[in-house]
């Protein structure tokens, strides 16, 4: 686990250290017993059916997203304000370009970060992120925890989103930390995963959006607790 935390900030190396840890539980595990593996089985066969459902998070982030940058629609006028949304997985941050892509977000528009990238692709993301809107048209930055430290962001960014909670609680801080910084001239807003929820007894669509500063506080006790991954999907 230790390991894990070192080698976060270059996605390949997390990705190795992820499976050697999974390899050695593996082998201190019991093996798996017919109900464990009818229980597998299920929730393989179930994810392949779900997986070409739309997809509720993705929807309230588009809810949150739509209106700050592109508020008559991705084949619209774009406005001159930026994102960054931050991932804890390659993985999560290549599906969330291939969902918006699909969307019809233009591919001009999305920029990446993350670990392992070529050294000159990604000084040329961070020079153009930093640049004046009017020069460039990227809007979204996605970036991995590669991106969460070392990197000022600020000059033409205030809002930040949290795809994923990080286990390590301070690595909200460092993401937090990119354009909640010095030379930052506008009101930062910062928000952890979108949900969709419904109240108890609630008829009616599920209501969205990000979650409460209440909801903050009991996602991080959570992680800190090691109970739960934070924010409801």
């Amino acid at each position: 686990m230790d390991r894990l935390d070192e080698t976060a900030e270059d996605d390949e190396s997390y990705s190795e250290a992820a499976t050697e840890a999974l390899t050695a539980a593996r082998s201190l595990s019991a093996p798996l017993t017919p109900e464990e593996r009818g229980l597998l089985s299920g929730l393989r066969d179930w994810a392949r059916i779900a997986q070409d459902r739309p997809d509720a998070k993705f929807g309230a982030f588009r809810q949150w997203l739509d209106p700050v940058v592109c508020p008559q629609g991705p084949r619209g006028d774009w406005t001159k304000e930026r994102v960054i949304v931050f991932t804890e997985y390659r993985d999560t941050q290549r599906w969330l370009y291939e969902r918006l892509i699909a969307a019809g977000v233009p591919e001009d528009r999305i920029a990446m970060l993350f670990g392992g990238q070529d050294e000159e692709q990604r000084e040329h993301v961070k020079s153009v992120f930093r640049e004046s809107p009017e020069l460039s048209p990227i809007r979204i930055l996605l970036a991995t925890d590669a991106a969460s430290e070392g990197i000022n962001l600020q000059s033409y960014c205030h809002r930040l989103l949290h795809w994923e909670i990080p286990w390590n609680p301070n690595r909200l801080e460092q993401r937090n930390g990119r354009i909640d910084r010095h030379g930052q001239k506008r009101r930062v807003g910062r928000d952890l995963p979108l949900r969709t929820h419904r109240l108890a007894g609630q008829q009616g669509p599920h209501r969205s959006g990000p979650i409460t500063a209440a909801g903050k506080r009991r996602a991080l006790r959570r992680k800190q607790s090691g109970r739960g991954r934070g924010g409801s999907l």
